[in-house]
């Protein structure tokens, strides 16, 4: 979590806590979040604090997805998220069993029907920038495509298949 997000959840978190004196340095526990941006303005009035700045919404931490959700496409209803990811999705695949695949761009996470992440070995290997920026699965294989030379150890030119 950045500085000036933490920041901001501290600044909201003493808003609405009437005995809050002082803040401590860890703020992630906070209930508030901001999506994006910096602040840049902050006042104390009282027992309100007021936040302005260049970031987009205000959100109470239980309703933050992260930046994977999955929806019911007949009632919008969120059925599964996991706010512990970071990280922009370059990509999603099903799995075969009732979850997902991501490319997180540098690194590959698998999620159950649940939204919990669960353990997922193969990964992008060797040093320098790279991202997976597709997948595709054919029944047990996971086709992985991006700007990797290494995958699991192995030489690759940017196309990698796992079973």
């Amino acid at each position: 979590m950045s500085r000036t997000f933490s920041l901001a959840a501290a600044l909201l978190w003493a808003a609405v806590s009437a005995s809050a004196q002082t803040l401590p340095d860890d703020v992630s526990s906070f209930p508030w979040v901001l999506d994006g941006g910096t602040i840049a303005a902050t006042v104390r009035a009282g027992d309100m604090v007021y936040v302005g700045g260049d970031f987009s919404a205000v959100a109470p931490r239980s309703r933050v997805i992260g930046p994977f959700g999955v929806f019911d496409a007949a009632t919008a209803e969120l059925r599964a998220a996991d706010p512990s990811l970071t990280g922009q999705v370059r990509a999603i695949v099903d799995d075969g069993a009732g979850g997902w695949i991501l490319s997180l761009g540098h690194r590959l996470v698998r999620i159950d029907s649940a939204g919990r992440q669960i353990p997922w070995a193969p990964q992008p290997t060797g040093s320098g920038f790279f991202e997976m920026r597709a997948l595709a699965r054919d029944g047990g294989r996971l086709f992985i495509g991006g700007s990797f030379a290494e995958f699991a150890g192995q030489s690759r030119g940017r196309l990698a298949v796992v079973d």
